[in-house]
């Protein structure tokens, strides 16, 4: 057996693991590769998903794994698993200090850290797949997701070994399963699940009681938070979570995770980064194993409470705060989190606010290959952690500050009071959190002012603990609540958890309501309340469906996209005449590709109400999507799409707009008739135009605009009427997006504003050439990128292996070349805008400007 070797690397001078041969795998210094600055967390499209693969296969070829450490800091690489060691998951300390790591496959090992160093020690040989390790004075808690359920160890006979194994918790399924474990500030346990794990009835539960199936997907399995209580019973805290892995507390006893992303999600209405959590009594965070139904704004007071940080991409494992550790201040305060695809663990630090927190991230540590499982801090204030995972090479590191002494610094008059109204108001969401999942006379009197507290944590705490009480009591004190602040939260809860004999009651409610000045939140409050309303009752009263149909619709178009995405939903959920026209108009005034799905998808499912031209709008937009980048599931989506939007039409019509759609995959650029050279008129600037940027009175000539647009190659990369393509942006409705001021100044200096779709990048491999390019790929996690160096020719991509990328810049100059209009005069130029402005219909009447 391999015993322990040390290797000390000081701040950012790091060690590189090499995995070579057949046998046992070695260590050996490795030169640094530095990435950019630590504190950067950005994931970008040049980052390989897969960088963990190259600890798969120790028996083949050289792994030589670089880091970049946070300064002031140190890494020991201590060991690495021989090869009857399997691949290492999970890891904790035991009372007498000693590591206990779980293996992959099956059981657990323990080893002594201190000299006299002895072997591992296989302390269990049959718990299979063990995420989560916990250490109490009734013995070993081990969370194994294959075995399915939490088992207690002990050492029954007081000879240092483990001779009893008791199930605790049965639970069903696997997948996103049994995660880790922790021990609460009140001495009890708490476990983690992802969205596989399937609870037997019988659970308590603090999150709110709303009715079966009252949304798609409520049936289904989703991550939850489980605490124990004194009498070993288990409690379902907080729920509505993806695969959240790692669990701890902070010093002030409240609960944190780092919840995964669904990637093939990206690029979706609905896509959710990686996310940290504040694991608050009561919490549903909104996941749903469904297609499409909610977004990332839905975890908003007052629906479920905020997210804390969004981190991005990757596949978040385990979490520990510094809370026992020997570093300085900021980072025993730290949350630090694993992502095993990206290799790095990311430091968290948390601000108390109000009830909760705000954060910051900084990347602390980082390696190729470092897929990171788990990490744990030790008795002499080291981090520990370890690497494995899909039956890779594990090993295992510490990490030790090294750097000089750091002061906590004085805090201020401010900082100390706001301390101590944080600490104040947890206390008062806590108490709120007392009244979760029990019936208590006293919860009416604590909650309902409270209803309308600015801090959004305590008001959701308020919320759910009357959700918790019966409707009947409090019912029609919601519809008789004059102050809409308190009204609309109550409303909702009404229509979440109380009867349907009193839903009608509360629609008309809300439609009063809607008369009201009412906030961005609140309106959003007011329809997803309508929203839950209606999914319950089906048809509705018809005067009061009209009421509300005429209220929703006078919002559009709002401010806010989340109100116009959630009022469109709603109008087609109440089948209003206008849906179709209001979600067309939006659709087309969209400015990301996100907004653009929410309405195709809406729009895709409409059977009533359409128009030939809003019918042309729609397939117009549904045909740029073959440009939209996104997860693996993207493409999937988009066919659905189109697939109910062909099924609607009538069967004479679809040759057609199966042809619109055909011309938007082919990406072949048009046949665009000889140009005839043009000599330089002016070399225009925006200033030219300042005084006469429309066309002094003369009325337009659209048809010499569409010589000129044919003259400007511009049908080569943009999309107008039914001609040309999307390699750039769609023109057709660009008069609805933009005046001529500001369509004038991007065609005059392209380079001014470029929007993210568009962005070129430039990267540089290890063999020293550089290739610019756009970022083509739909799916991050392939192992190349692929770049279209050709704007004219975007479907003849370039790809080039991530791990051959040495920088990764993005271009500050458009694609779209300057100079465009300096070959025409100012009259062609105006008549070119005209043609533009009226989406390359001559029919369409312009007025004189």
């Amino acid at each position: 057996m391999l015993g322990i070797k040390a290797i000390l690397v000081r701040s950012f001078c790091l060690a590189g693991l090499i995995l070579s041969g057949v046998g046992t795998p070695s260590f050996a210094a490795a030169p640094l590769a530095r990435a950019g600055p630590p504190a950067d967390t950005t994931i970008t499209p040049v980052d390989n998903y897969e960088q963990w693969k190259a600890a798969l296969d120790t028996g083949k070829g050289v792994v030589a794994p670089t880091f970049t450490l946070t300064p002031g800091f140190e890494l020991e690489t201590l060991r690495s698993a021989g090869p009857d060691e399997g691949s290492w998951i999970a890891l904790t300390f035991d009372p007498k200090g000693r590591l206990i790591v779980a293996r992959e496959k099956r059981g657990l090992l323990r080893f002594t850290l201190s000299p006299p160093a002895i072997p591992p020690e296989v302390i269990d040989d049959t718990l299979e797949e063990v995420r989560g390790l916990l250490h109490t004075p009734d013995g070993l808690l081990a969370n194994a997701n294959i075995s399915r359920g939490l088992f207690q160890l002990r050492d029954t006979t007081g000879n240092d070994r483990f001779d009893s194994i008791t199930p605790l918790v049965k639970t069903r399924a696997g997948g996103h399963g049994r995660n880790s474990l922790a021990l609460g500030p009140d001495g009890l346990a708490a476990m983690i699940h992802g969205d596989s794990v399937e609870l037997p009835p019988g659970f308590r539960k603090l999150t709110p009681p709303t009715v079966p199936g009252l949304l798609p997907g409520d049936d289904l399995p989703h991550g939850h938070l489980m605490r124990a209580d004194a009498g070993g019973q288990w409690t379902v805290v907080a729920s509505g979570m993806r695969n959240p892995v790692g669990l701890d507390f902070n010093a002030d006893g409240e609960a944190f995770t780092y919840d995964a992303d669904a990637e093939t999600d990206m690029g979706t209405p609905w896509y959710r980064p990686t996310h940290v959590r504040h694991l608050v009594s009561g919490a549903d965070f909104g996941w749903r194993r469904v297609t499409g139904r909610w977004p990332p704004y839905y975890p908003d007071q007052p629906d479920n409470p905020p997210v804390t940080i969004a981190i991005g991409k990757g596949s978040p494992t385990g979490v520990k705060f510094g809370t026992r550790s020997h570093f300085p201040p900021a980072y025993q305060r730290a949350l630090f989190i694993l992502d095993w695809s990206y290799g790095r663990i990311v430091a968290v630090h948390l601000t108390p606010q109000g009830a909760s927190y705000t954060a910051r991230a900084e990347t602390f540590l980082r390696g190729r290959p470092l897929n990171v499982t788990s990490l744990d801090f030790g008795p002499d204030g080291a981090m520990y952690f370890v690497t494995g995972g899909r039956n890779t090479q594990s090993a295992l590191y510490r990490v030790r500050y090294v750097g000089p002494p750091v002061a906590e610094p004085k805090p201020t008059a401010e900082d100390a009071a706001r301390v101590v109204a944080a600490k104040e108001a947890r206390a008062l969401r806590r108490h709120l959190g007392t009244f979760h999942g029990r019936q208590d006379p006293r919860a009416m009197a604590a909650a309902w002012p409270l209803l309308d507290n600015a801090d959004p944590w305590i008001a959701h705490a308020a919320r759910v603990a009357i959700e918790h009480q019966p409707a009947a009591e409090w019912s029609a004190r919601a519809l008789e609540e004059s102050a809409a602040s308190r009204a609309l939260p109550a409303l909702m809860a009404l229509t979440r958890v109380g009867p349907n004999d009193a839903l009608p009651a509360v629609l008309q409610r809300l439609v009063r309501l809607g008369n009201d000045a009412l906030s961005v939140a609140e309106w959003r409050m007011l329809i997803l309340s309508a929203g839950y309303a209606t999914q319950r009752l089906g048809p509705l009263d018809r005067a009061v469906k009209e009421q509300l149909m005429v209220r929703i619709d006078s919002l559009l178009p709002h401010a806010s996209n989340e109100i116009n995405r959630e009022a469109c939903r709603l109008l087609f959920q109440l089948a209003a005449p206008a849906a179709v026209s209001r979600a067309v108009t939006l659709l087309v005034a969209a400015r990301d590709q996100e907004e653009k799905l929410h309405y195709l998808q809406l729009l895709g499912r409409a059977r009533n109400g359409w128009t030939e031209e809003n019918r042309l709008r729609f397939f117009r937009v549904l045909a740029q999507t073959p440009s939209f980048r996104g997860g693996a599931g993207l493409p999937q989506f988009v066919k659905a799409i189109e697939t109910e939007a062909l099924a609607s039409l009538p069967e004479s019509e679809r040759p057609r707009f199966v042809a619109m759609l055909a011309a938007g995959r082919s990406r072949a650029a048009p046949a665009v008739a000889a140009v005839t050279p043009r000599p330089l008129v002016r070399e225009w600037t925006l200033a030219d135009f300042a005084a006469a940027p429309n066309d002094r009175g003369r009325p337009p000539d659209l048809a010499r605009g569409r010589e000129i647009y044919s003259a400007a190659l511009c049908a080569l990369c943009h999309q107008l009427g039914e001609e040309g393509r999307s390699v750039g942006p769609d023109l057709t409705d660009v008069a609805s997006r933009f005046n001529r001021h500001d369509l004038l100044e991007s065609i005059l200096e392209p380079s001014r504003v470029i929007s993210e779709t568009y962005r070129q990048v430039t990267v540089t491999t290890k063999t020293g050439g550089s290739i610019t390019g756009r970022v083509a790929q739909t799916d991050f996690r392939l192992p190349v990128l692929r770049l279209a160096s050709d704007p004219l020719a975007p479907e003849d991509a370039i790809e080039v292996p991530k791990e051959d990328i040495v920088s990764y810049v993005e271009s500050a100059v458009s694609p779209m070349p300057a100079g465009l209009l300096n070959r025409f005069t100012r009259d062609e130029i105006s008549d070119l805008l005209a043609y533009v402005e009226a989406g390359g219909d001559l029919q369409r009447r312009i007025p004189a400007r």
